[in-house]
């Protein structure tokens, strides 16, 4: 597994490769800190939302997930029914709701209320990765991390989206190359996660892939400028994985249930596996490619 990690950090040296060769350098010692440094066994700890920016910075250089609960919510949504009576119907592209493999199955585009009426096709599908705007961040959060004055202001890309659907989604273990916030607005999820050490060391990844790849698969992309996940070859349960794949049994896995109202800072490298429990509604918030939190002295200082 140490070669496959030493193919990923080609590849992503190569993602970068217009940069100086300092800045290159910089970028390759930072990645292996993050891969190697970072320990498995860590406590999640669960802590009231920061109000400042600086308050979340000096927990994010930590570089170990947090859960923040009382956040920012500025508006009544809490179930399904506040989330059709706001008004809010985009087309939406519905994948598979219970992926069992990595591939993210036939398409289905329709507007968020008739995905709504229909159950979500009696159970069978979710909406995964719908790119939102400033304006309907507003109108499902009420709030817009990105914005001036919030913990988000001026870090990286804006990329926020919206995942919802019914009790039972599965998304396979994977990693991404760029921090997460992820705001569960209503329902609950449980999350399995895996340090990067851990996740390079022991979870059998595929080959990174970039879009553009032949082979590549699942089109997670679309909204990020290139960017995409690297998958686990474990695409059944990782918890149930052993016999397939012995390496697996020595990953530390942490568990965190996921509730109404709280938020998940997820850092780059880290790997996740989620199950959801009941009808849910989440907003993630990626930010800060890889090149930009990885080069950066908050990271780099803290480990």
């Amino acid at each position: 597994m140490r070669r496959l990690a030493s193919e990923i950090l080609k590849d992503l040296e190569r993602r970068v490769a217009h940069l100086e060769s300092s800045s290159q350098e910089e970028l390759r010692k930072s990645i292996e800190v993050v891969i190697e440094k970072t320990p498995s066994n860590v406590r999640i700890d669960r802590v009231e939302f920061p109000r400042t920016q600086e308050e979340f910075l000096e927990i994010e250089a930590n570089n170990v997930p947090v859960v923040f609960y009382n956040c920012p919510l500025g508006t009544n949504m809490t179930n399904r029914l506040d989330l059709f009576k706001s008004g809010f119907n985009p087309m939406v592209e519905s994948r598979l709701a219970d992926r069992k493999k990595k591939d993210i199955g036939e398409l289905l585009e329709i507007n968020l209320q008739d995905l709504l009426r229909s159950n979500f096709e009696r159970g069978s599908r979710y909406v995964g990765k719908h790119r939102l705007n400033t304006r309907a961040l507003k109108k499902l959060l009420g709030v817009n991390l990105y914005g001036k004055g919030q913990i988000l202001e001026g870090m990286g890309i804006n990329s926020a989206n919206m995942w919802c659907g019914p009790k039972g989604c599965v998304t396979p273990l994977h990693l991404d190359t760029i921090n997460n916030l992820a705001w569960n607005v209503y329902g609950q999820k449980t999350w399995f996660l895996v340090s990067p050490k851990d996740m390079y060391h022991k979870a059998y990844l595929e080959t990174f892939k970039e879009p553009y790849e032949e082979d590549y698969k699942g089109d997670w992309t679309r909204n990020d400028g290139g960017r995409s996940p690297t998958f686990s070859k474990m695409t059944e349960n990782p918890l149930k994985s052993f016999n397939q794949f012995p390496m697996s049994r020595d990953i530390k896995f942490h568990k965190v249930v996921f509730r109404e109202n709280e938020m998940l800072y997820l850092p780059a490298y880290w790997g996740h596996y989620v199950n959801t429990d009941s009808d849910s509604l989440m907003i993630n918030h990626w930010y800060d490619e890889v090149p930009i939190i990885l080069s950066s002295t908050r990271v780099r200082g803290n480990l």
